[in-house]
């Protein structure tokens, strides 16, 4: 029945393929309507939008709807395209990934009919940018290899071309992040940064060089390295005198980063000060931004305040955490048909290659799997209805749910095995990485956990990368499966 499903989903893609392949056997057709596609109006209006999603991406964004409408009526699919791929990068400041993923693929399919290959990397990239903040890796990275091919075509003398080849390696850079592998982040960083260097015009440069230079502050912050971040936040705010033109986005990064370090620091007054300008820039315009700044300032308001219960901050970051969670929570059937669109980009002639490796993989083990997990999933089944069915269970089960102080007391009482053999064979756990452990033994994941311990969901995939290199298993290691071995 799966072979079945796989083969007729297979055929439709090949089909829709040939289909495309044999439309773009007209080149002149593409080359004729391209021959003249520039349009002072539309140019004008387009730098406009440009301008204004500066200030306000919102607004931006609404002028660029303007701009596709016009297009159309003049059936001018050059500056379609132009402004679909300006729309993917306002919707990516605004936290939007559902509308990133669509102007997206708007724009690769007009760049491919105008075989404008700078457009459709550009638009590859985002595309994958908001793959991995929608959750999907796998999906990200293999947009990530698909244009990597196209790179080749980039002339290194360009300077628009130098930035679309940052622009891919500062993405990569993002795919690490996500995964908290920031040993890995900060290399993809680096090279993102040789190539901005290289662009000859000083403007363009240093606004390319401010958002590289903020984006490995950022992934120093994670890893820790207080110093090496205040300095590459610094020398991104260096550089902001000599540019006309002021990201504001970097800007937010910027104070709100500092921040955060000023904080990792204890040198609270002095946070507090940053954190607050980064929440005025970031407030109406970054809720990514926003959202972790105001964790900063909760964070900093419990460290200097006895009376917490005052914390203008705690409620306010709850809330923008779950609005920004809900507006890119993906449905099982959007899930679906994005994965199916990926494939249906994907060159004929790799649709033929994962079919034969597809083929060769479920012959030979789609009965072991399919066996294998039914029985996993049948005992750890069959485990967690014991355990609810005690008292026990439930009253450790609440006390989690309000992260209780007696939490891990009464864990270590429930489970004596489990947490003895824990600080035994691993003594350079700390009493968080333990709590998190626990927690996962529990089936909770990770947003669970991050509800429970108050803190951002970033914050706990860096403890659990921490606790990976401790435990020394792989990041494609289950943490919950492998607490129930212990």
């Amino acid at each position: 029945m799966y072979i079945c499903i796989f083969l007729k989903h297979t055929m439709y893609i090949i089909i829709s393929k040939v289909s495309i392949f044999i439309i773009w056997l007209l080149p002149f057709w593409v080359f004729a309507q391209n021959s003249d596609q520039f349009d002072p109006v539309l140019q004008k209006e387009l730098n406009n939008a440009k301008t204004k999603a500066t200030e306000n991406p919102k607004q931006g964004i609404d002028e660029l709807e303007n701009v596709i409408s016009k297009a159309e009526k003049t059936h001018n699919i050059y500056y379609k395209m132009l402004a679909y791929c300006d729309k993917t990068f306002f919707y990516t400041d605004l936290n939007d990934f559902k509308n990133v993923l669509k102007s997206a693929d708007s724009t690769i399919i007009l760049a491919q009919k105008l075989s404008a290959y700078e457009k459709e990397i550009e638009a590859t990239v985002k595309k994958s940018w908001a793959l991995m903040h929608l959750g999907l890796i796998n999906e990200a990275e293999a947009q990530l290899k698909n244009s990597y091919p196209l790179l080749s075509k980039l002339n290194t003398n360009s300077d628009y071309h130098l930035a679309i080849i940052g622009n891919y390696w500062n993405t990569y850079h993002e795919f690490y992040n996500v995964q908290a592998k920031d040993a890995d982040a900060i290399k993809k960083g680096l090279k993102a940064l040789e190539y901005y260097s290289k662009i000859k015009d000083r403007e363009d440069r240093n606004r390319r060089l401010i958002q590289s230079y903020t984006s490995l502050g950022s992934s120093y912050l994670f890893e820790k390295k207080v110093d090496s971040a205040l300095h590459y936040f610094q020398t991104a705010n260096n550089l902001f005198s000599y540019n006309k033109y002021k990201d504001k986005k970097a800007l937010a990064i910027i104070y709100s980063g500092s921040g955060m370090a000023y904080n990792m620091r204890r040198e609270y007054q002095k946070a507090l000060q940053f954190l607050l300008q980064g929440l005025k820039i970031s407030k109406d315009n970054y809720p990514d931004i926003y959202t972790e700044t105001l964790n900063q300032l909760n964070i900093n308001f419990k460290a200097t305040n006895n009376n917490t219960a005052d914390n203008p901050y705690y409620k306010e970051f709850l809330r923008i955490k779950n609005e920004n969670e809900k507006k890119n929570k993906l449905t099982s059937e959007e899930i679906q048909e994005i994965k199916d669109n990926n494939n249906s980009n994907l060159p004929t002639i790799k649709i033929i290659q994962l079919f034969i490796i597809s083929f060769i993989i479920i012959l030979s083990l789609i009965i072991y799997i399919g066996i294998n997990k039914y029985n996993k999933q049948k005992e750890q089944s069959k485990n967690i209805v014991d355990e609810k069915s005690s008292h026990d269970f439930n009253e450790i089960i609440k006390l989690a749910k309000t992260n209780d102080s007696a939490f891990i007391t009464r864990f270590q009482e429930i489970y004596p095995n489990f947490y003895v053999t824990l600080t035994k064979q691993y003594p350079l756990l700390t009493a968080t990485h333990i709590k998190i452990l626990s927690y996962s033994y529990l089936n909770y994941t990770t947003k669970d956990i991050a509800v429970f311990m108050s803190v951002s969901v970033r914050t706990v995939q860096t403890h659990k990368y921490r606790i990976r290199k401790i435990i020394n298993i792989s990041s494609e290691q289950d943490i919950i499966e492998w607490t129930k071995q212990i």
